[in-house]
């Protein structure tokens, strides 16, 4: 059974939580491979430089329309500039560079490729289990009540997600220092710059990603 994008981001809300901070923790299952998409229509197409400067359409590789199908490959697209479009359940990525996607065919390298997927939805089960660990999302309990209690003062989880989207793409975290990590942290906890939470924690959680790293 599948469940549209719309409805399987409402899964991942959680109270206190920016909607941005949920799109990130969604995508961020998506690009571990832990959330199988599929989509109704889909078009993969490739500009040549003639083309994009004559504004044509771009020659297409691959479609197919009213009939679902999974989209094999999304996870490493999750590292590019994804446009998502959530009410309407549409993704669609413009590849510009194609220099560090090695996996792709010889003649497509060097080309403009155009990505778009429509009536896109995910496995529902697979959504309610990476969202229960979450904990009660935004709307309500099992019971239809809504969510009581003090929501978590920071989405750690979320900023641990936002970390292994960066590490699936191709310059990965590999050459990061530990003050880099720090930043992405404080930039996805604290996009205000508001100095909250503290340095000491942020330094804590930084450290143990290095660890599992075999950093130093």
């Amino acid at each position: 059974m599948e469940i549209s994008l719309a409805n399987a981001l409402k899964k991942f809300h959680r109270n206190g939580q920016p909607i941005q901070h949920s799109k990130m923790l969604l995508k961020g299952y998506v690009a571990e491979r832990r959330l199988s998409v599929y989509a109704k229509s889909g078009f993969v197409g490739i500009h040549s430089p003639i083309s994009i400067e004559s504004d044509a359409d771009p020659n297409e590789r691959d479609s197919w329309k009213s009939k679902k199908r999974e989209i094999s490959g999304i996870d490493s697209l999750m590292s590019l500039d994804v446009n998502i479009e959530w009410d309407l359940n549409i993704i669609q990525i413009d590849v510009t560079d194609t220099s560090r996607m090695n996996d792709l065919p010889k003649d497509w390298r060097g080309s403009y490729i155009v990505f778009k997927f429509e009536g896109v939805s995910l496995d529902l089960g697979e959504v309610e289990e990476c969202a229960m660990v979450l904990g009660p999302s935004v709307d309500a309990t099992a019971g239809g009540e809504k969510r009581l209690g003090r929501p978590p003062a920071y989405d750690w989880e979320g900023a641990l997600i936002s970390l292994i989207a960066r590490a699936n793409r191709p310059d990965g975290l590999l050459d990061q220092s530990q003050s880099d990590l720090e930043k992405l942290i404080r930039d996805y906890l604290d996009p205000g710059d508001t100095g909250s939470p503290g340095e000491t924690a942020i330094k804590d959680r930084a450290r143990k990603v290095m660890d599992s790293i075999g950093r130093k």
